[in-house]
């Protein structure tokens, strides 16, 4: 069996989040099924499956999402993507190691667009700025036995007002 990652691009405005829930349309139950009809996987224990991050639902897209897991099947990019909802598409494959989990990159970038006029775009900054540096998010998350730190390190938070974006950069 060998490990692979794949980079998912997907437009949520039509799901209900990203991770899988039952009875609501999400990318990673979407994507489960479609490697699942494929023969890429059979279940997701002895498959390895992992994800980098999750999104909410309704209109939170994503440009580069990663997944990751093992099969006995070379991975055809085409292939998945034909079987996909046009919403979703596979962007990048890579080979990865038997040890790798895409939830514990060594850097993530988020960019994040608001469409609301009138926003207080110095104060945003203002307040951005106490987040950059090292941090212990403990009381932001739900840490578990596998999580080995709460604390994360953002290096540049930057709100600029062309159309509102703002760019994180954590490592």
């Amino acid at each position: 069996m060998k490990k692979v990652a794949l980079k998912i691009a997907y437009i949520g405005t039509n799901f209900h989040g990203f991770q899988r829930q039952p009875n609501h349309r999400t990318v990673e139950g979407e994507l489960i099924y479609t490697l699942k009809k494929l023969g890429y996987i059979n279940d997701l224990n002895s498959s390895k499956f992992g994800i980098a991050g999750r999104t909410d639902r309704g209109g939170v897209h994503s440009l580069g999402n990663v997944i990751s897991f093992m099969s006995d099947r070379e991975v055809i990019v085409n292939q998945i993507n034909h079987k996909l909802p046009e919403d979703i598409q596979i962007i990048a494959k890579a080979p990865v190691r038997y040890g790798f989990k895409p939830r514990y990159a060594e850097s993530k970038h988020y960019r994040y667009i608001f469409f609301e006029k009138d926003l207080n775009i110095s104060r945003m900054n203002e307040l951005a700025n106490l987040f950059e540096g090292e941090h212990d998010f403990t009381n932001f998350s739900k840490r578990n036995k596998s999580q080995k730190t709460t604390v994360r390190t953002i290096n540049k938070i930057e709100i600029i007002n062309n159309n509102t974006n703002i760019n994180t950069n954590n490592t």
